[in-house]
């Protein structure tokens, strides 16, 4: 067997090439126009643990049926409130829309803790009838 260089150019088509496990091969990739995206180009939005969520609020003074839809913002656009892993000290502030059209704001507290009283441990939904 003879020495190998890293620059060396191998023929894929032959049969029995006895390649080095330091030679990594030349791949074109398949969707040559996509690209990596940028770390600072990322929707918050798009991982928030809320939204698009359905959840009995109070409102009214009963329990209606609402869905999270997105974040409240102030007059600049910036989010309002921070997150934290612990709901109880997390501070952003939701949209929540009904099934009649209106739209109100929850903090995220109220919102954990309506959906934590609504699963059982395994997280499923349950409904307890009068």
């Amino acid at each position: 067997m003879g020495e190998f260089s890293k620059d060396e150019e191998y023929d894929l088509d032959q049969e029995n090439l006895d390649i080095p496990d330091y030679v990594t091969p030349d791949y074109d990739p398949v969707e040559p126009d996509s690209s990596m995206p940028e770390a600072d180009e990322w929707d918050p939005e798009a991982n928030d643990r809320y939204i698009s969520s359905e959840v009995k609020l109070p409102r009214n003074g009963s329990e209606i049926l609402g869905q999270v839809f997105a974040r409240k913002c102030d007059s600049e656009g910036n989010p309002i409130g921070m997150a934290n892993v612990n709901p109880i000290l997390d501070t952003q502030v939701y949209q929540v829309m009904f099934p009649e059209g209106n739209v109100a704001e929850y903090s995220a507290n109220v919102i954990a803790e309506c959906l934590y009283s609504q699963v059982d441990d395994e997280g499923r939904q349950y409904l307890l009838l009068d």
